[in-house]
């Protein structure tokens, strides 16, 4: 009989590693930055917190061990190590230009290589038989549950019978999710995702945003191999014993189109799908096992072809992501564009001056027997002068353009039709 009771909390604990990394995934997805490095990251993050827990816990009994520093130290190594391999990635994809897929995925091979390798030294170190470690005394402390989750019966088990870690994920995708949608700052962010070329015509830093929310999306991500090791492992670590989750988090990104607060029930969703061989009886048949196993996958397959059928904007992925900025290669003025940049004059007897930063005003110095249908600026194309408007006043629009990198660099073209 399938036993609901014990299924809901497995799934959550199942789904917390899942949570962090699918937010700290979105949160730099937002930024325009495909970063296919999340499972490199948690892995390092994981035996990051490993290496710091070890050296603290060795050779100290339960009641020696202070109990803040049994959590700020494997914490404070965790996130450390994360953000070493965020600042890596940005500095070759956002810094370098480099391939972002290719990085991403040269940061999961190293980041799982880094894992086993340490991983290896620390079990030689402690002198196991067994190829793994047991951080046990650290390990209670990360999962203490609440004094009164046991009186409360089932409402206990199912809601408050988790370690701390599961509460703060489940906080910092809700605060992410507030961030993005409620503050100037979030706003900033989906300009730079959607655009950079805008955001950066508008005056925002794009290179600042795209590396505060990729190292920030890492420290995220590596809290959730933290809290695998440390929670749902009981403190052991093992080489390659994280599996497939790092990419199950990059899927949960997309099942839950972006939105961080949607990610907090997927995430046990997706939990609850990767345990389901273990509730469904399937005898010995190992291959109906596999495919109870690819469930959360083909779950993701079907809701990106939904979201991709009703071509919703809001349920997109941001339109620059993967992309680099500034994008392409900017080729240098022609002659004639030199020519008008320097001020000379054209064919229609008329000249300009050179024009206000602004990116809403344009100067507007026309000859007496010619008058521009149109001044073409990186703003984008401004109007006829109005009548009655004297010549060399600025004229502005209402609602400034949408600016492109290539236009902003280019020269002001001037076109001229006779009255």
């Amino acid at each position: 009989m399938f036993d609901i009771v014990s299924f809901i909390p497995r799934a959550v604990v199942q789904g917390i590693p899942l949570l962090l990394g699918s937010t700290g995934e979105t949160l730099t997805e937002k930024s325009g930055n495909l970063n296919l490095g999340i499972p490199g990251i948690m892995y390092v993050g994981g035996i990051s917190g490993v290496i710091g827990s070890f050296f603290y816990e060795a050779g100290k009994s339960a009641e020696e061990m202070n109990t803040a520093l049994a959590l700020l130290i494997p914490i404070a190594c965790c996130l450390l190590g994360s953000l070493v391999m965020g600042l890596i990635y940005c500095f070759l994809t956002v810094t370098l230009r480099a391939n972002q897929n290719v990085t991403g995925l040269a940061l999961t091979t190293f980041g799982v290589g880094f894992g086993n390798f340490f991983g290896g030294s620390l079990i030689k170190l402690a002198g196991s038989e067994l190829p793994s470690i047991i951080l046990t005394n650290t390990s209670n402390i990360f999962r203490r549950r609440l004094p009164f989750a046991e009186s409360t019966g089932v409402f206990g088990k199912l809601f408050l019978d988790y370690g701390f870690l599961a509460y703060i994920a489940v906080i910092i995708a809700l605060a992410v999710s507030y961030m993005l949608n409620r503050t100037r700052m979030g706003l900033h962010l989906r300009a730079v995702g959607e655009s950079p070329t805008t955001a950066d015509a508008a005056g925002i830093n794009v290179t600042r945003y795209k590396y505060m929310a990729t190292c920030i999306g890492a420290m995220i991500a590596g809290l959730g191999g933290l809290y695998y090791v440390m929670d749902y492992a009981s403190g052991m670590w093992s080489n390659n014993a994280f599996g497939d989750r790092g990419w199950l988090a990059i899927a949960l990104v997309i099942f839950t189109v972006w939105r961080p607060n949607v990610g907090v029930l997927a995430s046990f969703l997706f939990g609850g799908l990767y345990i389901l061989h273990m509730y469904i009886p399937s005898g010995m048949n190992l291959a109906v096992k596999e495919l109870y196993k690819m469930a959360p996958y083909v779950v993701t397959i079907v809701v990106l072809v939904l979201t991709s059928m009703r071509n919703k904007r809001e349920n997109q992925p941001p339109a620059s992501k993967g992309k680099a900025f500034p994008p392409g290669h900017i080729s240098p003025p022609s002659a004639a564009q030199r020519r008008m940049r320097e001020g000379n004059r054209f064919s229609g007897g008329g000249s300009f001056d050179r024009l206000p930063q602004s990116p809403v005003c344009a100067l507007v110095t026309a000859p007496s027997e010619r008058e521009p249908k149109h001044l073409i600026r990186p703003s984008g194309i401004f109007p006829k002068r109005k009548r009655g408007t004297p010549q060399g006043v600025p004229q502005c629009v209402d609602k400034p353009p949408l600016l492109s990198f290539r236009a902003s660099v280019a020269t002001l073209a001037w076109e001229s039709v006779p009255r």
